[in-house]
């Protein structure tokens, strides 16, 4: 009997340590949230809906319920987005059996140069599977707000960068609710392993 009871709560302390360690490592929930009646408010990015690649309207609205990954850069960029370009395809690539269950969203902060078609042959050129990547354009005030004040990443023209503007090389993890839950840069080949890793923990929540 006493070895039934040893085993027993040596069952409930290794349960207890597993769901602890589970618990330290679940992703934060990022921005500035509110609270009401006692409850939190989780921060969630603002509502917005711009016009993707093959020239349809595409938003907010039309990613509910799937996580995403999100980065800012426009087609012209000789710096950071190809490097960026190449670390999305890197993890669609890397989740490829999960691809029905997230969406990679890149918004073009150089509207006046990317077109729709241009944007199209983009993706061209990176051989990218568009059926859960998107390429979304729209006026540079609302795309620059959406950024900066959304997805809180810095952006801005500069005419002494390459290419004329200078923005954030990070990739932004949202989850199926529309909550920020980790920033990772583009640029740096561990930081978008962990951004895989992470990126697979909300697809199976």
């Amino acid at each position: 009997m006493l070895k039934k009871s040893i085993i027993i709560l040596s069952a409930i302390i290794i349960l207890f340590i597993v769901s602890c360690k589970k618990e330290n490592k679940s992703l934060p929930y990022l921005g500035v949230h509110t609270y009401e009646n006692n409850d939190t408010i989780y921060y969630t990015i603002p509502e917005y809906k711009f016009t993707r690649q093959d020239s349809s309207k595409f938003g907010s609205d039309n990613l509910k319920g799937k996580p995403y990954v999100a980065y800012f850069f426009f087609t012209s960029c000789p710096s950071i987005c190809p490097r960026m370009t190449q670390a999305a395809k890197r993890v669609q690539m890397a989740l490829n059996k999960y691809r029905d269950k997230f969406n990679i969203v890149a918004f073009s902060i150089d509207p006046d140069r990317d077109s729709t078609e241009k944007l199209r042959k983009y993706a061209e050129k990176y051989q990218i599977d568009l059926s859960n990547w998107h390429f979304l354009r729209g006026e540079e005030q609302k795309i620059n707000y959406i950024g900066k004040k959304g997805f809180y990443l810095g952006i801005s023209k500069d005419k002494n960068e390459p290419g004329g503007y200078l923005h954030s090389e990070k990739m932004v993890l949202i989850d199926r609710n529309g909550h920020p839950r980790g920033y990772y840069s583009g640029t740096d080949a561990g930081e978008v392993k962990n951004l895989i890793h992470d990126l697979k923990s909300l697809i199976y929540l």
